[in-house]
């Protein structure tokens, strides 16, 4: 992670409340409140041109881009794209959680638990993931025609 000067968000905060007469406390307030983490995604937020930024809740299929040192772990990626389960580069999960130190989920997490399916050994398994929550992208599928939502349930109920 890149360490940036508490300045900088700040400075770009500052921008968007020009002129309003209390600009510099709510700048203060809403920096000093909140952690490096949450600094650093509500700067990504705020910097952002061409992305918008969707949440993601629990439940939702999703799919991502991991690079190929990480997919290695999802094992044989021509099982998995057979499977309609890996396609270009994209895997599909399921959320299940946030990385927050809470107990609750917190869908502005900078980092998203997610629930992978992999083929390792012949066979079909779920694999935990950290995945960035940038790099997510709800699926608009409906989860219970999704292929993925088929093959998840079946793995968690041992059929």
């Amino acid at each position: 992670m890149i360490e940036l000067p508490d300045s900088v968000l700040d400075d770009t905060l500052s921008k968007h409340f020009i002129d309003h007469i209390n600009r510099d406390h709510i700048v203060k307030l809403i920096s000093s409140k909140l952690t490096d983490t949450d600094r650093g995604f509500l700067l990504q937020l705020v910097l952002s041109k061409t992305k918008e930024y969707k949440t993601v809740n629990i439940g939702d299929i999703v799919e991502f881009k991991q690079d190929g040192y990480e997919l290695k772990d999802y094992g044989n990626l021509i099982e998995l794209s057979n499977a309609k389960l890996y396609n270009d580069g994209f895997s599909v999960g399921i959320v299940t959680g946030s990385d927050s130190y809470s107990s609750e989920y917190d869908k502005y997490s900078r980092k998203k638990s997610v629930e992978v399916i992999g083929h390792r050994d012949g066979q079909f398994t779920i694999i935990k993931s950290t995945i960035v929550t940038s790099m997510l992208r709800k699926l608009q599928c409906k989860p219970t025609s999704s292929s993925f939502k088929k093959k998840y349930v079946n793995l968690q109920t041992g059929q």
